[in-house]
């Protein structure tokens, strides 16, 4: 399924790790005739207009589009508008080709951004060609059926790709990543130096490919056009820490309330003990993060030799032992899990969390947050609670009933 253009630097950063430039290829047809493009399990035929160039041509139906031929190699912006408006991204859908040949297409070419420092908030984006290269430029839907004007732009070409200030380690699966699918791809949060050809230095965070091992990794970047080889230092996980302990003093007991949730009664720790192969031990605070789907905790340790990154920590339950285990670690890398003991709520307890989550629930209802999206729990789970706790009186019940008489 296609999504919407959204000016979302992560987003367009997610679509050009996704979509890896494809061969260079020709394809050559006139106006009438059709691109059957891919997307995912759905497909859709657009009808090309003819040939764009750089300047100005009109979209005056849906789903068609224009096929361009780049006359340069370099970086292209693409402007929509509408009577001379430029917001229409939220209201229709609009691509180029990645993979154009005998009129199908299955790819869409990824955006390459560009910021001007290499923490800026605000960012360009273009697409990048080869000299001659020919995509077509798609179209959905025309916003109140009225025809859209397209923009091409030849901005300027790239010459070098340069790793901007790296860091002297990274530590495989904490600061560097090889992505899960063991594909080539490498997630580093690492800029580089873009310098044009008229003489501009910006700043993006391109495509990274290559194989993480420990020592001098040799990896590649592809940037507008442009591959460049750089070297980072990597060390596994094993290499800086020897171990890592949670407090002698913390209690990770878990609670068990009538409904079958289950919590630390300490909550997490508040600091990990980390011990570093030279034999010496230091604490690190543990903090709260936020995310869309709730909280996590984690510890900024900073090794004797200056080498940060996290170690994150999460209280579960395992399928396989039946067990709730408190786990630190880092990647695929446990380094620290203790068992937690297991103490059924008492009923103080277990009417104290009912009230607790029954306030919860009804607070996030009236206020029209996506709780039941974040936490999984909307109206449907009030009732079901509700049922949880009538079951869990009526046992109660029972129980002092047997003992009076």
């Amino acid at each position: 399924m296609k999504t919407k253009a959204k000016p979302l630097l992560a987003l367009l950063l997610a679509l050009t790790m996704l979509f890896a430039a494809a061969p260079l290829t020709a394809f050559a047809a006139d106006a009438g005739d059709t691109v059957v493009w891919s997307f995912g399990d759905d497909a859709d035929s657009y009808a090309v207009l003819g040939e764009a160039v750089v300047g100005t041509q009109t979209v005056d139906k849906p789903y068609s589009g224009y096929l361009f031929t780049a006359p340069e190699a370099g970086l292209y912006q693409l402007t929509v508008t509408q009577n001379g408006s430029t917001d229409v991204g939220e209201m229709t859908w609009y691509g180029v080709t990645n993979d154009l040949a005998d009129g199908k297409a299955s790819t869409v070419k990824p955006l390459d951004v560009l910021c001007a420092t290499p923490d800026a908030e605000e960012w360009e984006s273009f697409y990048s060609f080869a000299a001659g290269e020919t995509q077509l430029i798609g179209f959905d839907d025309l916003p109140d059926g009225k025809p859209l004007q397209v923009t091409i732009t030849f901005v300027d070409a790239v010459v070098s790709l340069t790793p901007y200030e790296p860091a002297d380690t990274y530590v495989i699966d904490a600061s560097i990543w090889q992505y899960e699918d063991s594909s080539s791809s490498v997630d580093v949060d690492l800029a580089f130096a873009v310098t044009l050809a008229k003489g501009k230095t910006c700043y993006t965070y391109p495509v990274v490919t290559g194989t993480l091992q420990p020592g001098d990794v040799t990896l590649q970047a592809e940037f507008g056009g442009i591959t460049s080889e750089f070297t980072l230092h990597c060390v596994a996980v094993s290499d800086v820490i020897s171990a890592v302990a949670f407090p002698e003093d913390y209690d990770p007991t878990v609670a068990e309330y009538y409904n079958g949730d289950a919590y630390l009664k300490n909550d997490f720790p508040t600091e990990l003990v980390v011990t570093f192969p030279d034999g010496s031990k230091k604490s690190f605070d543990v903090e709260i993060g936020e995310w869309f789907f709730g909280y996590f905790y984690y510890a900024d340790v900073v090794t004797p030799d200056g080498v940060s990154f996290s170690i994150y920590i999460d209280a579960y339950y395992d399928d396989d032992s039946g067990d709730y285990l408190l786990e630190a670690y880092v990647g695929e890398t446990t380094l620290a899990k203790v068992t937690c003991p297991v103490e059924i709520a008492n009923r103080r307890e277990n009417l104290k969390y009912f009230f607790s989550c029954m306030s919860y629930a009804f607070t996030e209802t009236m206020s029209g947050l996506p709780y039941n999206i974040a936490y999984g729990y909307g109206l449907a789970g009030i009732f079901e609670d509700l049922g949880y706790m009538f079951s869990y009186m009526r046992e109660e019940c029972a129980q002092i009933l047997a003992y009076l008489f």
